[in-house]
């Protein structure tokens, strides 16, 4: 157990958590990778819900720069927009799972849904395209505070950001009604609208902060999904204390199953 847990790595959760900053934001398989990038560089530069990277890393960490800190020749809030555009970088594999549907908790056609694949152990997501779920993050977090070393610090700090940025990757997939529904396609209006609308845009509409509760804490698995929501009780996502594939699960269609619930109306009648 990392002895440092409750106190650094609460750094972590409430950066990741700040993701549900953008809820109210209803793709072959994503975002497009630059509207990751944006808004991962978004959340790492400004406060937002009472929570500030840059006054972290100076006053807890000793880093006089901040987010502008030099790790491995580029700023930290540079390595967490790596992580939001490198989380698709390899086409046909991490990007399978992206996927998590809140009533199945199934991720889409046998593969990791996306929160098993955000906590998954360290070590464990891939051996050929590199490892950076929560716990990994963690471990490379552990790491650069350890190390006596220049370079293995430095290293570890990078990987540290673009890990925590991955996993932010993760949680803005379930913003897309067709990552919480397990539904492929070749481009989404949705996409395309978030793609226009850039981080800072997006920032300015009506958001639903996660709110923990006793029930339903603050942790990266509650981000993802409470399992409150079972398809039957589409009232329960209405607050804040919801995961998000359960909001954009319950409150939007995706094209395909828009499709299908037209045709199965059309067959009865």
């Amino acid at each position: 157990m990392i002895s440092r847990s409750k106190k650094d790595f609460k750094l972590f959760t409430v950066m990741v958590a700040i993701m549900a900053f953008f809820y109210n934001i209803p793709q072959t398989m994503a975002l497009e990778v630059e509207t990751h990038r944006l808004i991962n560089e978004f959340v790492a530069q400004n406060t937002l819900s009472g929570f500030s990277l840059d006054d972290y890393l100076k006053k807890q960490l000793g880093m006089h720069d901040g987010i502008k800190t030099d790790v491995k020749n580029q700023k930290i809030f540079l390595w967490v927009g790596d992580g939001g555009e490198k989380e698709d970088s390899y086409i046909g594999i991490r990007c399978l799972n992206h996927f998590h549907d809140p009533i199945s908790n199934t991720g889409l056609a046998g593969q990791y849904s996306a929160r098993q694949w955000a906590l998954m152990d360290a070590g464990s997501q891939s051996v050929l395209f590199e490892n950076y779920s929560w716990y990994d993050a963690r471990s490379y977090y552990y790491t650069a505070l350890t190390a006596l070393d220049k370079l293995t610090r430095e290293t570890h700090y990078a990987k540290t950001f673009r890990a925590l940025g991955q996993v932010m990757h993760l949680v803005q997939d379930m913003s897309v009604p067709e990552h919480a529904r397990k539904d492929i396609h070749l481009g989404s209006d949705y996409e395309l609208w978030a793609k226009s609308k850039k981080a800072t845009s997006i920032s300015n509409y009506p958001s639903i902060p996660f709110i923990p509760t006793a029930l339903y804490p603050l942790s990266i698995w509650n981000l993802f999904d409470t399992e409150q929501y079972n398809g039957t009780n589409p009232g329960i996502p209405v607050h804040g204390d919801m995961g998000l594939s359960e909001y954009s699960n319950a409150n939007f269609l995706s094209p395909d199953k828009y499709l299908a619930r037209v045709k199965n109306v059309e067959v009865q009648v």
